[in-house]
């Protein structure tokens, strides 16, 4: 019986160090729209993104996935600020009156949405 308590303790506690590492990717940004959802598919890469719109400022965004990611963002040459969790997981943030400049969906933006948050994943074949 010992053998088996051991092996229930180091499962429980392999689960426990797997929930408190964070998973690749970015979460959406709480109380965000949904604009849409893609998928392209090529060679040699999967890319899929969702696109959101929220009323809170560009700012405020930022700090919010900079505080829950521990990472600092970066301001392209576009104006777009950018966050990356690897490689293959990016977070765009951008002011929604310049949507159209970047990837975007055919649903835009309503009026009072301030920023539209751009969450890619790129996965190899």
């Amino acid at each position: 019986m010992p053998d088996a308590r051991r092996l229930a303790i180091l499962l429980l506690m392999t689960a426990s160090l797997a929930a408190a590492r964070p998973s690749a990717g970015f979460a959406s940004y709480p109380g965000a729209r949904r604009l849409c959802a893609e998928h392209v598919s090529g060679t040699p890469i999967h890319l899929t993104w969702r696109s959101y719109a929220t009323r809170d400022s560009l700012d405020t965004v930022v700090a919010h996935y900079e505080r829950a990611t521990g990472r600092k963002a970066t301001t392209l040459a576009s104006g777009e600020r950018r966050l990356e969790w690897n490689a293959n997981h990016k977070l765009g943030i951008y002011p929604a009156a310049d949507n159209d400049r970047f990837p975007h969906c055919e649903t835009k933006p309503t009026r009072d949405e301030r920023t539209v948050i751009l969450i890619s994943t790129a996965v190899g074949r």
